[in-house]
């Protein structure tokens, strides 16, 4: 299983390309809860979305328009805090068929 290395600082920005889809994610954290802006091929899909453990970020409407979906992975209910990326909270790529890249 490949996941999305993350720093641990509270505010960052990434591009992310699968299947000629190109994302641009942008993480920030505010007052403990990460929050996610999402652009797909230029367009913004997802808006200041809060990040919750286990649950995709990208919402349905939009999910058949791209090649997948991005959620924080973990063992906690706790929202994926800035601290924790890539240890108790790790972000993660799933395509549309459910593979983990």
């Amino acid at each position: 299983m490949a996941f999305i290395r993350l720093q641990q600082i509270p505010n960052q920005t990434f591009p992310f390309n699968n299947e000629d889809v190109y994302y641009t994610v942008a993480l920030r954290s505010i007052a403990g809860t990460t929050y996610a802006t999402i652009t797909i091929n230029d367009v913004i899909s997802v808006r200041n979305m809060p990040c919750i453990m286990n649950q995709e970020i990208i919402p349905y409407p939009y999910k058949n328009q791209n090649a997948g979906n991005f959620k924080f992975s973990g063992n906690s209910d706790e929202y994926p805090e800035y601290t924790t990326f890539n240890t108790a909270s790790q972000l993660q790529f799933i395509t549309i068929a459910g593979d983990v890249l």
